[in-house]
């Protein structure tokens, strides 16, 4: 058995919170090595070159301004706006709907109920924080439309209406409005002020950000394409991390920064001994969703210059675009829009071409727009954060099951030790911050936490 003070610590992931706690170990002089099993770093950061710019496929605004990645924003002079997230959904006068019977009064009529839900839902989640979105939804709908006897034959265009409005959690939150649980909206915190906005970032955005969290990390130390199989703790002294090729090596401690959603598909076999039924539950409570951009790229914009987004609603029937779609104009390249795609568009984008995709589309605003001669877009380009075997979804959120659980994150992150009280195998991730899940900063924060607690034992 080598002594342990001589064995490097094993950072499995190369995402925000690996890099988070490499830096920590860095500068306590610990030794480590982060292993990424793709071609790249970053994990839930993933920036694309795109003419004089970056789009980026995963994480796009900061929130909260009193974290690490804000500071690194600010001081790089990356911000762009404040955004209030909620901002695109306050206002439904402007929706263009496939089947063009909404009405100004019913755009109106559902502007005023929707107004001051969340608010409501924010009240209300302190007395019952089980309830799911869904559900508390479902019930004020109900009284909507009892309370005028008007819309009952109105109902078509408000049932659309509601995807739409529901469609913003599933944006939002990355998650099923069936399984979100209202506590998400008392339990989330960035610890700022204004928790309800965000930062947008400029055309460089989260590339230079994340060039910023590798900066200080020699390159000797990543090993990217590096596939774990699974690690051994059953000696209670040190880890034994086994990868894909077949060889092992030893380790004082790990740090597992993998996502929810790998730990979903592979935790039962991922760790030997298996983790404690308390763990696994967690894992298993948590939700994990699914969100994904997909970028148009058009010869020339068929939106006017003063227009920032477009709202659609498609047929019901679409599983594509029958949710409510948000298209969004990139800010510094006006020939280009993000749509954004949430719970079962996720799944079946992830089937289709992009010649399909883009097909589906146009024929989609060509009909919620008027417009015959809508050109279809050059190109479409996506990443399937579903499809990635390293991700396989997008980001945490609360459940009901999680919040009967008390605090499923903080029991996901706790440490499992050695036998003389050490930590060995250690949990990072936004999935195991108990209030800043989600996000790239509650994933540094993770990151910096475990490697922390790895410091302080060995000074």
């Amino acid at each position: 058995m080598s002594n342990n003070n001589r064995l490097s610590v094993c950072i499995i992931g190369g995402g925000v919170a690996g890099l988070s706690a490499a830096r920590v170990l860095q500068k306590a002089d610990v030794p480590f090595v982060v292993v990424e099993g793709s071609k790249r770093i970053g994990g839930r950061i993933f920036s694309f070159q795109h003419k004089g710019g970056f789009l980026q496929h995963g994480a796009t605004f900061v929130n909260g301004d009193r974290n690490e990645i804000y500071r690194i924003a600010k001081r790089e002079g990356l911000i762009k706006d404040v955004v209030g997230d909620f901002d695109l959904y306050r206002d439904f006068s402007d929706v263009r709907m496939e089947e063009d019977d909404l009405t100004m009064e019913d755009k109106a009529a559902f502007t005023a109920f929707t107004k001051d839900l969340e608010e409501k839902y924010e009240n209300l989640a302190e007395r019952n924080p089980h309830l799911t979105v869904r559900e508390a939804f479902d019930e004020d709908y109900k009284h909507f439309i009892e309370e005028c006897p008007s819309r009952s034959s109105r109902l078509h265009s408000f049932n659309s209406l509601s995807r739409l409005y529901l469609s913003y959690y599933e944006m939002e939150w990355a998650a099923n409005t069936n399984q979100m649980a209202l506590g998400n909206f008392t339990q989330w915190d960035d610890e700022s002020e204004t928790s309800d906005e965000s930062f947008s970032l400029n055309s460089i955005g989260y590339k230079r950000i994340l060039d910023e969290l590798a900066g200080s990390i020699p390159d000797a130390l990543i090993r990217l394409e590096t596939t774990v199989r699974n690690i051994n703790y059953e000696n209670q002294e040190s880890v034994f991390v086994n990868f894909a090729d077949g060889t092992s090596e030893e380790f004082s401690s790990v740090i597992v920064t993998s996502s929810l959603g790998f730990l979903k598909a592979h935790a039962a076999k991922f760790f030997v001994p298996p983790l404690h039924d308390e763990k696994m539950r967690a894992i298993e409570a948590i939700g994990f969703g699914d969100m994904q951009k997909l970028f148009l790229e058009y010869d020339k914009p068929f939106w006017s210059e003063d227009e920032d987004s477009i709202k659609t609603i498609g047929l019901s029937s679409s599983p594509l675009l029958g949710r409510g779609n948000l298209f969004e104009v990139v800010k510094w390249d006006r020939k280009t829009l993000t749509l954004w795609l949430s719970g079962s568009a996720v799944e079946y984008a992830g089937m289709k071409t992009d010649e399909e995709l883009k097909i589906e589309i146009t024929e989609h605003l060509r009909k919620s727009l008027n417009n015959d001669s809508l050109e279809f877009p050059t190109r479409v380009m996506r990443h399937g954060w579903r499809n990635d075997p390293l991700i396989l979804g997008s980001y945490s959120y609360l459940t009901p099951s999680s919040i009967q659980m008390g605090d499923a994150n903080a029991i996901l992150a706790n440490p499992i030790h050695s036998h003389d009280g050490r930590p060995l195998v250690c949990f990072a991730g936004e999935a195991t911050h108990s209030s800043f899940y989600q996000t790239t900063c509650g994933a540094f924060l993770s990151g910096e936490r475990e490697a922390k607690k790895l410091v302080d034992n060995i000074t």
